[in-house]
C-alpha cells in the first residue's frame, strides 16, 4: 500500500473515532468536567479571562434621624478587574511511515491511533493535571516550562510567565501574611483577596476537624449556605486517612455501604465532594505541604476559558517534507481562573 493510501485510511479512521476519544479526554481531569457540567467552561472571550473585582461598596449609606440629612452621591473607586491571560500550547503527533504501512486493516489502524494520538493526548492531559495541582509537570508529553503559562493551585510556585498566573493561586500561609499577585491584583486579606489556610499536626489528632473548619470558612466567604459547590482534592495518602476515619464511624457505615454500590472515587463531607488525586504529589511541596495537601475549591468561583480546544476531531495527518513520517498538530489555547479568592483554601499536613 502506498503512503498516500495509508494516509487516507489513517485520517478516515481518526475522523470516525475522534469524537469518542475527545469525550474521554474531557472527563480525565478532576476539576474540568465539574466546571463543564456547571457551565463554567467558556468558549468565547478575548485574550484574558476576566472577572470584576470589588472589595467594598462604591457608595456610602447614611443614617437619617431628622430628615434633612444630605445623601452621599459620590463613588469610591473600589472596582478593579481580575485578569488571567490565556496560554497557547501545540502538540505534534508523529507516526513513522514504516509503522503506518505495516498497520493496515480496521483493527490495526485503530490500534495505531490509540498508540499514538490517543495515548499522546492522555499523557499531555496528565501532565496538565500534575501542573495544575503541584506546579510541576510529570514530563510525559509536556515539560514544566511548556505548561508554565497555565494556572497552578500551588502557591509555592512562581512561574512568572503570563498575566494573572505569575504566582500559584493558593498560598500556604495565613490570609494576613499573603501578598503575592494573582489575577493581576496583589493579595490582601482586608480586600478578601486571600485564600484560607490551616495546618494539621496529625490526622488522628485534628485532621477531620481542620478540614471541616476550613471548609466552613471557605463557604462563608463564598456567601454559601452550604458546601455543595465545593470540591476537595486530597493527595492519595491523606485521602486514605480520611476514608479510614469515615469507615471507623458507625454512623456513616450505611452511607459507605451505599457508596460501595456506586462507581465513585469521591466521598462526601458536609455536602462537598472529596476526591483523591495521584497527580497531587506531595514531594513537589516544601514545608508542611510535604506531609499532606488538600485543596478546597469553590467551583462556583472557578472558571476555564477555552479559545481553541484540544480535540482530534477535524484533524488530519500530513506527510512531513523532510522526514519519513506523517504528523498532525493539536493546539490548545485556554486558561483557568478564580474569583472571590477568600472562598478557596488549602490545608497542609495530615499524612
Amino acid at each position: 500500500m502506498s503512503i498516500a493510501a495509508a494516509l487516507d485510511l489513517a485520517n478516515g479512521t481518526l475522523d470516525r473515532i475522534a469524537p469518542d476519544l475527545d469525550a474521554n479526554f474531557h472527563v480525565m481531569p478532576t476539576l474540568y468536567p465539574i466546571l463543564q457540567q456547571k457551565g463554567h467552561v467558556r468558549f468565547e472571550g478575548g485574550r484574558y479571562l476576566k472577572f470584576p473585582f470589588t472589595y467594598g461598596a462604591a457608595g456610602k449609606a447614611i443614617g437619617v434621624f431628622n430628615g434633612p440629612e444630605i445623601l452621599t452621591k459620590g463613588r469610591d473607586q473600589k472596582h478593579q478587574s481580575l485578569e488571567y491571560e490565556l496560554h497557547r500550547m501545540v502538540y505534534t503527533v508523529s507516526i513513522p511511515n514504516k509503522e503506518l504501512i505495516h498497520n493496515q486493516g480496521d483493527l490495526a489502524i485503530i490500534d495505531l491511533m490509540e498508540q499514538y494520538p490517543a495515548n499522546d493526548m492522555e499523557c499531555w492531559i496528565q501532565d496538565e493535571e500534575d501542573y495544575l495541582l503541584t506546579g510541576v509537570s510529570g514530563g510525559l508529553a509536556a515539560s514544566t516550562a511548556a505548561l508554565s503559562g497555565l494556572m497552578t493551585l500551588n502557591g509555592e510556585k512562581n512561574p512568572n510567565k503570563l498575566r494573572g498566573v505569575t504566582n500559584g493561586m493558593l498560598d500556604f500561609a495565613l490570609p494576613t501574611a499573603q501578598s503575592d499577585v494573582v489575577g493581576n491584583i496583589a493579595k490582601s486579606d482586608s480586600q478578601k483577596h486571600a485564600n484560607q489556610y490551616a495546618t494539621i499536626s496529625t490526622w488522628a489528632s485534628n485532621g477531620l476537624k481542620t478540614e471541616k473548619r476550613t471548609l466552613r470558612k471557605c463557604a462563608k466567604n463564598g456567601n454559601h449556605k452550604d458546601a455543595q459547590s465545593y470540591v476537595l482534592v486530597m493527595d492519595d495518602l491523606k485521602y486514605g486517612n480520611f476514608e479510614e476515619e469515615r469507615e471507623s464511624r458507625v454512623r456513616v457505615r450505611m452511607v459507605n455501604d451505599a457508596l460501595e454500590k456506586d462507581a465513585t472515587y469521591s466521598l462526601p463531607l458536609m455536602g462537598a465532594e472529596v476526591h483523591h488525586s495521584l497527580h497531587l504529589d506531595t514531594t513537589q511541596f516544601t514545608g508542611d505541604g510535604q506531609n499532606g495537601v488538600t485543596y478546597h475549591i469553590d467551583t462556583d468561583h472557578m472558571f476555564c476559558q477555552v479559545a481553541e480546544d484540544r480535540t482530534l476531531k477535524g484533524k488530519d495527518f500530513k506527510e512531513a517534507e523532510d522526514q519519513d513520517m506523517v504528523y498532525l498538530k493539536v493546539p490548545c489555547h485556554k486558561q483557568y481562573g478564580m474569583r472571590r479568592l477568600s472562598a478557596h483554601g488549602v490545608t497542609a499536613g495530615g499524612n
